[in-house]
């Protein structure tokens, strides 16, 4: 058995909400999804505003004819075959409809305060279902997506709503009758600031209106007349806001006693400018004994499967621009160390790649100086290693340090030859 609307009901249901138990205070209520097959003695709450009949069993709206004052009405997932007995509620702003079994959206005419109309999930088909909204102009918010409506002229409907601005018509078979669908609504509702899934912009109404009259190529030159004029947009704005900045720096130059005119920031007058800057810093210059390694090392081809440093790169490259012959060589690994040597040298004299460049270690003598056992692998000292020292006090070892390193400005490379 269905529940009845009696004014017990009523009363105890307000008492369950907190809400008025003296029915005319009450500008909501909530009685949705208890059943109800009628709508009944509401005449005592005449102050409602809202009131939320969602998911009853209603096939008819009549007994609303008291609540004058009704501005939201919600009556969505009933059997509601016709919107009818509503021609009193003449405040009514709101009406929800959705998930009903209507066919028309007729009898709406009476209501002129009607902005928001959501009738999705009915049974509209035709174009006379919708007609009736030309008497509704009133209306901004229109949704009937998920009908059946297949007839294309239902555009000349929607184009006598002069105040739409949000449109759902997804859903509907017409949506894919309608060429350009989207761009073609755009343009031709001027309100429309909300279609089906997502917001119309500006733009967007810009190229869809090019489109429409002069198709692709229109569409095309609009969006670049668009992004010049984003450009000089962001340029005015740029400049304006360096205007500012100057402006602020005159100001501050005048409260300081300074010289107005001057460009800049006062806080940085007493700053060295960049050329005074570049002209304090001392690059200190490369060792000979490096460059000359170098040179060597750069007359040979590169060892397969090993990054070398851009500096000796760029020094075969040069010495190849003049003319010089780069000397194709084989490297074979020696021992775990993946230290390289020299394959098929022509003579038994230690090569110079193999002593300056990381091939392989020997010992060698400087006049003057100790026997030593040197160490090179790429570009980098391993192991400098002194013998016929006095005690073990004197045996050193640098592990990983740049041939460049001032320790070894006293190396000369080409007695390693």
């Amino acid at each position: 058995m269905a529940q009845r609307m009696t004014k017990e009901w009523l009363r105890k249901r307000c008492k369950e909400l907190d809400l008025y138990t003296t029915p005319s205070l009450n500008e909501k209520l909530y009685l949705n999804f208890q059943g109800f097959s009628e709508i009944e003695n509401l005449e005592e709450y005449t102050g409602l505003k809202s009131i939320f009949l969602e998911g009853n069993c209603l096939d008819s709206l009549k007994g609303l004819q008291k609540c004058k004052d009704l501005k939201c009405l919600f009556v969505q997932q009933n059997s509601i075959q016709e919107i009818s007995h509503l021609e009193e509620l003449e405040e009514l702003c709101h009406l929800n409809v959705s998930s009903n079994r209507l066919t028309s959206l007729a009898n709406l005419e009476n209501l002129g305060k009607l902005d928001t109309l959501l009738a999705a999930n009915n049974r509209l088909s035709s174009v006379e279902s919708l007609a009736h909204l030309r008497g509704c102009p009133s209306i901004t918010v229109l949704d009937v997506q998920r009908n059946k409506i297949e007839d294309v002229e239902i555009l000349e409907v929607l184009r006598d709503m002069p105040n739409l601005s949000c449109l759902y018509l997804q859903g509907n078979p017409v949506v894919n009758k309608v060429r350009n669908y989207r761009k073609r609504l755009i343009a031709m509702l001027p309100n429309l600031k909300y279609l089906d899934d997502r917001p119309v912009f500006e733009n967007d109404r810009r190229c869809a209106e090019a489109f429409v009259q002069g198709g692709v190529e229109a569409e095309r030159a609009e969006r670049v007349k668009i992004r010049e004029e984003e450009e000089a947009r962001q340029k005015r704005n740029f400049e304006y806001m360096k205007r500012v900045r100057e402006e602020g720096w005159r100001k501050r130059r005048i409260a300081m006693g300074l010289d107005p005119n001057k460009k800049g920031d006062p806080a940085f007058d007493d700053l060295s400018s960049d050329s005074d800057l570049e002209s304090d810093i001392e690059i200190p210059e490369e060792p000979e004994e490096l460059v000359r390694a170098r040179q060597k090392l750069a007359s040979y081809s590169a060892r397969e499967g090993e990054e070398e440093p851009a500096e000796l790169t760029e020094e075969r490259h040069r010495q190849a621009k003049l003319g010089t012959k780069i000397e194709n060589v084989e490297w074979e690994t020696l021992g775990d160390g993946g230290q390289r040597e020299l394959k098929g040298a022509q003579d038994s004299t230690p090569n110079p790649l193999a002593s300056a460049a990381s091939v392989g270690g020997g010992k060698y003598q400087k006049e003057g100086a100790q026997d030593f056992d040197l160490m090179i692998k790429g570009q980098q000292v391993v192991n400098v290693i002194y013998d016929g020292s006095e005690s073990s006090q004197d045996e050193l070892a640098f592990e990983s340090h740049p041939l460049k390193d001032s320790c070894f400005d006293d190396l000369d490379l080409d007695l390693m030859d």
